[in-house]
């Protein structure tokens, strides 16, 4: 009904707009986006000004990848299962390994010759890593990668690796989905978070099916560890938090067809953090005193990252125990920095870092403050 109430509203703007009664078409129309896209239109004028602090951002994030530990992950041990009992002659001519180790071992070589890194080493406690290195710098707001202009606009990282490594001649060739021939790994930011993921599945290799009749649709991508970034840091402009409603669970929802639940629930609660984040990033900029409201939005934001680093099993290697900051990961020099087993992250605000200097570093005083 909500739905079918929403469709009504947009139809009668169309309506009144055709009968020249451009107010009350206007009105029903913002009415109309606001109950489709969830837009808090309040929230989002408050944090209206964030664009001109976008515009002057510099930022700098730093991913690295444990791909041993990637690779000895429960999606990636499913995945190695799943090849094994392939229906597809693909996979049965293809792949060739039948001991899961030393699958793991000859994937984890074939990425350190194709990729040129032979950083392996093992820690006290007898983990391995191998870590795989990529930076995004964001200056007034133009993407960067590992020193060059990203023109793709989003913060995406992939590696495709194939099982057994015999020439970049021939894995270029490899096909865009050839999971039975190599695996794709990548970190992606969607929705404010930053993403590990496996992939990419077709249809005889993916892990779940939200609708296998008719018209199917599954997973293509199996998320291994999700990190909170738009909790964590107010710093990233919006336009890289990369948000899209397909990515929500609500809509997975909607290709499970189950049409009993909104699928535009996820989407409309996105918006509405959206637009605190805005008012956040703004807020920090201004430097202005902290009142109720920031206050409040600050908290909630704190709180969920807590929550979500938790789960996802993150710590903060300079954390003091002295700290009294409530800011996450929180340093003098304004950087964050968190890792799990399968993720080490960034993240530093140099324009924030170049203010600080402009008042106390390249000064030769001391101005005590009430």
């Amino acid at each position: 009904m909500t739905q079918i109430f929403t469709l009504i509203i947009g139809a009668a703007s169309v309506y009144f707009f055709y009968g020249n009664n451009f107010i009350i078409a206007v009105i029903l129309f913002t009415w109309f986006l606001s109950r489709l896209f969830g837009y808090n239109l309040k929230r989002i004028f408050e944090g209206i000004g964030h664009s001109e602090v976008e515009r002057q951002s510099n930022i700098v994030l730093e991913l690295k990848l444990n791909i041993v530990a990637i690779l000895k992950s429960p999606a990636v041990s499913e995945l190695f299962d799943r090849l094994q009992n392939g229906k597809k002659a693909m996979f049965r001519s293809e792949f060739k390994f039948k001991d899961k180790q030393k699958w793991i071992e000859s994937t984890i070589d074939s990425y350190k010759k194709k990729y040129d890194n032979d950083k392996d080493w093992t820690n006290k406690e007898g983990q391995r890593f191998v870590w795989d290195s990529t930076k995004w710098n964001i200056k007034n707001n133009i993407l960067w990668k590992n020193g060059q202009i990203d023109f793709s606009d989003s913060m995406e990282h992939e590696l495709v690796i194939p099982y057994e490594f015999k020439s970049k001649e021939d894995d270029d060739s490899m096909s865009w989905n050839d999971i039975g021939a190599g695996i794709r790994i990548r970190a992606i930011v969607v929705n404010g978070m930053i993403k590990v993921q496996i992939g990419n599945f077709d249809k005889e290799s993916s892990p779940e099916f939200y609708r296998d009749s008719g018209l199917a649709a599954y997973k293509t991508w199996e998320t291994i560890t999700t990190f909170p970034l738009m909790y964590v840091s107010q710093s990233i402009p919006t336009h890289y938090l990369n948000l899209s409603m397909y990515a929500t669970d609500s809509y997975k929802n909607l290709l499970r067809l189950e049409s009993k639940k909104d699928w535009t629930k996820d989407w409309k609660e996105l918006n509405a953090e959206i637009g605190d984040y805005n008012y956040l990033k703004t807020a920090f900029a201004s430097d202005a005193p902290a009142d109720n409201k920031f206050s409040a939005v600050y908290k909630k934001f704190h709180e969920k990252s807590l929550k979500m680093l938790e789960a996802e099993k993150f710590s903060d290697p300079n954390k003091r125990k002295d700290d009294d900051w409530p800011v996450p990961g929180w340093m003098e020099d304004n950087s964050i920095t968190y890792l799990n087993n399968y993720l080490h992250i960034f993240i530093a605000d140099y324009k924030d870092m170049r203010e600080k200097n402009e008042k106390y570093y390249l000064t030769d005083f001391h101005e005590e403050h009430p």
